[in-house]
C-alpha cells in the first residue's frame, strides 16, 4: 500500500469519487496510485490539497507514491 490509497481509504472514497472531488482524470490517477505511473506537478499540488498535507508526505521527490508499511 502507498500513502495517496492509504488517505483515499481513510476517508472512504473510491478513486472514481477522488477523480471527480479533485478534477484529475480518473485513468491517470488509477495508474499512478497502483505504481504504473509517477504523478505530475498539477496531481501532486491537488492531492496535497484536498488532503491538506505536505506534498513530500504523500510524494517521493519524482512523483512516486511513498509506501506504506
Amino acid at each position: 500500500m502507498n500513502m495517496l490509497e492509504k488517505l483515499r481509504k481513510e476517508r472512504n472514497l473510491s478513486i472514481s469519487k477522488l477523480s471527480i472531488l479533485t478534477g484529475l482524470n480518473y485513468n491517470i490517477l488509477w495508474q499512478t496510485e497502483k505504481g504504473y505511473r509517477k504523478a505530475y506537478p498539477k496531481m501532486v499540488e491537488a492531492l496535497s490539497k484536498f488532503f491538506e498535507i505536505e506534498p513530500q508526505e504523500i510524494f517521493e521527490a519524482d512523483g512516486t507514491p511513498k509506501k506504506v508499511s
